[in-house]
């Protein structure tokens, strides 16, 4: 029709069809139209332009991908760009950004792209060592989860209800009384069938949510346990090689700089020489090493010098 208004708004929903299609060349084609009469939309429908460019480039330009997603929200505030956002600000460890961000990203029954992003936001903050902040993260992505649980076991009865609805006009217009009985008998049992899977299968998810939520508190509590007990220079003579390996995971973790120094500055190290280094840069001094360790001064000295061939650079451990 050559009818400027109908092609651009044509081409927007063209783009976000062939965008969730994963056809980003097409979507990309489509976009590209809407840019070329982009004074034809109101703001809201910019809005929906520039969140949709910030989406199809993301993978090539996140740069370029976050200028569209704040343009997105210049026109009219778009949650689905304050997400995209906040998720771009994550990736960046840009976390202080991220957590202005994080509740305007959240929308109601978004429930899939909101347990998305508090996965990611959850994760960024273990590593930063809150905790606490963390734990209350998992507590709302438990919350969105059972949300999401439960809008599907209402769209599943509206479905049914409508399937029943159809079925029993069908019936009443073309088969006899005796096979409506049968029909209803087989729909009734599949019904049957369906509810008890979809129970077991939200019973299932539901013990695997909580199993997931106790280990890692379980960790987290084990975690801070070793720390005190270092931190109040207690011996760690009976810690076996595994608890040795889960400290040095989790120290590194909690402290990038520290990991990126032994990176950078050293070979593969064994168990003992990361923790030795992780006293030294938790502020212990040589008794204090030797009592926590349950080393001899020999061991000190050997162990240390050990350490000391494995540097790539020519500096000495203090």
């Amino acid at each position: 029709m050559q009818n400027p208004r109908r092609i651009a708004h044509e081409s927007l929903f063209l783009s976000m069809c062939c965008l969730e299609q994963g056809n980003l060349l097409e979507a990309e084609k489509y976009i590209d139209k809407c840019l070329n009469f982009i004074d034809i939309f109101n703001d809201i429908n910019k809005s929906m332009v520039y969140n949709t460019l910030g989406d199809i480039i993301k993978s090539k330009d996140s740069d370029l991908a976050l200028k569209y997603y704040n343009k997105s929200n210049s026109f009219f505030f778009n949650p689905d760009a304050c997400n995209r956002i906040a998720l771009l600000y994550l990736e960046r460890n840009r976390l202080s950004e991220a957590d202005s961000l994080f509740n305007k990203s959240l929308r109601p029954k978004a429930y899939e792209s909101n347990t998305r992003l508090m996965k990611v936001y959850a994760d960024k903050l273990f590593l930063t060592g809150n905790i606490s902040k963390t734990l209350d993260i998992y507590r709302q992505m438990s919350a969105e989860k059972d949300s999401l649980y439960k809008e599907k076991e209402k769209n599943s009865d509206m479905l049914i209800e409508k399937a029943y609805k159809q079925l029993d006009q069908k019936d009443i217009e073309i088969i006899s009384q005796e096979h409506i009985i049968k029909v209803n008998m087989i729909i009734i049992i599949s019904l049957l069938i369906l509810i008890f899977i979809i129970g077991a299968f939200y019973i299932q998810l539901k013990k695997q949510k909580q199993v997931e939520f106790i280990q890692c508190q379980q960790k987290v509590s084990k975690w801070e346990r070793m720390l005190k007990q270092i931190e109040n220079n207690q011996s760690i003579s009976q810690w076996d090689k595994t608890d040795r390996k889960f400290f040095v995971e989790y120290y590194k973790k909690s402290n990038s700089e520290f990991t990126e120094t032994i990176c950078n500055n050293y070979e593969s190290l064994p168990v003992n020489a990361e923790i030795f280094l992780i006293l030294q840069n938790m502020g212990k001094n040589k008794q204090d090493i030797i009592d926590i360790m349950g080393f001899s001064d020999q061991a000190y000295r050997s162990l240390k010098s050990r350490i000391e061939k494995t540097r790539k650079q020519d500096t000495e451990i203090q």
